[in-house]
């Protein structure tokens, strides 16, 4: 008789707990409502003494801050993305130490042609390793998304509106996978990945072929395009 009234008691106390869980939101148990979220990027500050709301920031308690949060005047959420996209079994540290050897790769390329390049030339090549890849993956984004779409017994590729952050992605995946084929070993990633981000930020090379391809096919089964079903 104990242990049937110790099971009921047992089962009151779990169903009691997963309703506060249920009812009480994680963020709000942490942080009190009159905690704020703190300033992500050192550039928003002037956003901020601009509307005037610096002053009441200074004197109101802060959450702590995320993870990828920086106060570095280099820290660019792309760069974030695209290390955080490229790092494989957790391995963060070596996902930045290719990156710094990327960049400085980059750098190298670039002044190397800056110094070749004539006197009226010179100022149109940029030495900007973040810069470089922020081009490169603007370049490579695709603008639509190839979706397959069964209808019967047959299967549709249908071209479909594709959203900022997935197009971001497949630009990021394209640069990856064929830095990947040049190097297979991974022996000097970093190399092959630098050549790759130079020749697309210059709209050039395999990604920016493969991206025409892409659209190519999109094109090509347009006939289809009313059997999507949203954004991608």
């Amino acid at each position: 008789m104990w242990r049937s009234a110790l099971t009921k008691c047992r089962a009151a106390l779990s169903g009691r707990r997963s309703a506060v869980v249920s009812s009480v939101p994680c963020r709000t148990v942490m942080w009190p409502p009159e905690f704020e979220d703190a300033v992500r990027h050192p550039s928003d500050f002037m956003e901020l003494k601009e509307s005037g709301e610096y002053e009441r920031k200074r004197l109101v308690p802060i959450k702590a801050a995320l993870n990828d949060a920086s106060c570095s005047v280099f820290h660019d959420p792309l760069v974030v993305r695209f290390r955080n996209t490229m790092m494989r079994k957790s391995q963060k540290q070596k996902a930045d130490q290719i990156m710094r050897h990327t960049f400085h790769r980059i750098k190298d390329i670039q002044i190397r042609k800056r110094n070749k390049a004539p006197e009226e030339r010179r100022a149109l090549i940029d030495v900007n390793p973040v810069k470089i890849l922020n081009d490169a993956v603007e370049n490579a984004r695709p603008l639509l998304f190839l979706n397959q779409v069964r209808v019967g017994a047959v299967v549709y590729n249908v071209p479909a509106p594709i959203t900022e952050d997935r197009s971001i992605f497949e630009g990021i995946r394209w640069i990856m996978e064929e830095s990947y084929e040049r190097d297979k070993a991974e022996s000097r990633l970093y190399e092959k990945l630098a050549d790759v981000l130079v020749d697309t930020a210059a709209y050039t090379g395999k990604v920016i072929a493969r991206k025409h391809e892409h659209h190519r096919l999109c094109e090509q089964n347009r006939a289809y395009a009313h059997y999507r079903k949203g954004k991608y």
